[in-house]
């Protein structure tokens, strides 16, 4: 799997942070450089791939005295591994799509053709990274099929999880070691109420008409209409979800936070929130233009590009749990995908206002080329010289073509049911069985953040490009 989460969950990248107190030893000097003598490990490292309480490896096997606390005897060196490895669970499937396309082509004339086609196309598998937050460790991962095999429910992955063990892997803490995850949830110490994990579903069905024209008599086009619908919850191998990273989305193929918690797949009713994926955009129309105009041994081209397509979805979300770090961390369409809730603050906090579905405006974009050609050598026609000139956005239009849709402040760290997710089973509980966004808001006084609705991310404006080749 030539992935990224080849790379970054079987080890060959790794992500470290080591911080050294440093305090007096004794010395008239306090701390020396020589105080620290690293000695790489079996893998090369001197900072391992270690949990909080591994120290790196040092001369002889013994912590300076600089980097001990005199008060406890306890060395305070923190190693913080953001990248541990992750094993993979059993039985994990390739990922796999299935496909069926339809069509009807048709002859008009000599010069023109009808065609019609149907694009129906469905996930069966997907491969992805996905954890549960354990209460002293945080998310913890493992490679999956999100929503199948042991990740086909919150109660049996966290079982799964909690077997492996401290044979996880080097770096990875403990999935539940004290029993802490359970405490406090449902009966018989499980998550009762916990709906069934998401399965990945992208769901695609395209219809488009086109009519063409061949070249004849300098002239040549293509006008098409497309209707489509791309449904569900998730993106795609690059993900263009907000709530993953912010603005745009990220790159990061089978490791993005698609699965890394069941809770983003609930809305506040404890429904899923699947709906209209961010790049969905239902009607677009797309045609084009040439015309060539031969004149003393020269050939002028003129080409006229017309787009117009539906606005895509606007879906409002909110950090759950945990909001920090200055992006989105957990956060989730808690009204459901296409779905924008109005909201307002005040000094007494934010109120939420009327939810109803949302797109962009339309997105329409004209771009021109002219090209001039010039056979310069009349003793050989494969001699031309071509100047040409490519306009694009020539209107200069600009549309808007993303909103700001995160609730919660990035500046001022908060989410609905701050620091929640460090309560186990019975958090997972409250917030997939469904709850009250207002209250939860207003419980967390959570501040909206001031770009709230605001645009963005615009149409690139008008670029022109100029060229000249010779061709013989």
């Amino acid at each position: 799997m030539k992935l990224l989460l080849a790379q970054t969950s079987w080890g060959a990248q790794g992500w470290d942070t080591c911080t050294y107190p440093i305090g007096p030893d004794g010395t008239a000097y306090g701390f020396q450089d020589s105080d620290v003598t690293l000695i790489p490990n079996a893998g090369g490292r001197a900072c391992p791939t270690g949990l909080a309480n591994v120290g790196s490896t040092f001369l002889n096997g013994v912590t300076p005295a600089a980097l001990t606390d005199a008060a406890t005897g306890v060395s305070l060196i923190e190693n913080v591994n953001y990248r541990p490895e992750e094993p993979e669970a059993p039985n994990v499937k390739p990922y796999r799509q299935h496909e069926y396309v339809g069509g009807f082509d048709y002859q008009i004339a000599r010069n023109w053709a009808f065609e019609a086609r149907y694009d129906r196309r469905r996930l069966d598998h997907v491969i992805e990274d996905a954890s549960l937050a354990d209460p002293n460790a945080f998310e913890i991962y493992t490679v999956v099929n999100p929503g199948q095999g042991v990740d086909a429910t919150l109660n049996g992955y966290a079982n799964y999880l909690t077997s492996i063990g401290d044979a996880y892997g080097p770096g990875t803490a403990a999935f539940n070691p004290t029993g802490a995850f359970w405490t406090g949830s449902g009966p018989g110490g499980t998550c009762a109420g916990c709906p069934a994990n998401p399965v990945a579903i992208r769901n695609y069905d395209g219809f488009e008409l086109r009519v063409t024209r061949t070249a004849s008599k300098g002239w040549a086009g293509m006008f098409s209409y497309t209707w489509s619908s791309l449904w569900g919850n998730y993106t795609g191998l690059t993900t263009t979800d907000q709530i993953d990273g912010g603005t745009t989305g990220r790159n990061s193929p089978d490791t993005t936070r698609s699965f890394d918690e069941p809770i983003y797949y609930f809305n506040y009713k404890g429904q899923s929130n699947d709906g209209p994926l961010p790049t969905d955009r239902p009607n677009t129309f797309k045609g084009n233009i040439y015309y060539n105009l031969p004149w003393k041994g020269m050939t002028s081209t003129i080409g006229l590009f017309q787009v117009a397509y539906e606005g895509s979805p606007v879906s409002s979300f909110a950090d759950i749990g945990l909001g920090c770090c200055g992006e989105p961390i957990e956060s989730t369409y808690i009204w459901g995908r296409g779905q924008w809730v109005d909201a307002t603050t005040t000094a007494t906090g934010t109120t939420l206002g009327n939810t109803y579905a949302r797109r962009t405006p339309w997105y329409t974009q004209t771009d021109l080329n002219l090209q001039h050609a010039i056979k310069v050598n009349k003793n050989n026609e494969h001699q031309v010289l071509t100047f040409n000139g490519t306009f694009t956005n020539l209107l200069n239009q600009h549309a808007v073509t993303a909103y700001w849709a995160g609730m919660n402040s990035i500046f001022y760290p908060s989410a609905l049911f701050e620091y929640g997710i460090f309560g186990g089973a019975a958090f997972y509980q409250q917030v997939e069985e469904g709850y009250n966004p207002q209250a939860a808001i207003t419980g967390s006084a959570m501040p909206l953040n001031s770009h709230y609705g605001w645009p963005n991310l615009w149409q690139l404006s008008r670029n022109i490009r100029v060229g000249a080749k010779f061709t013989f």
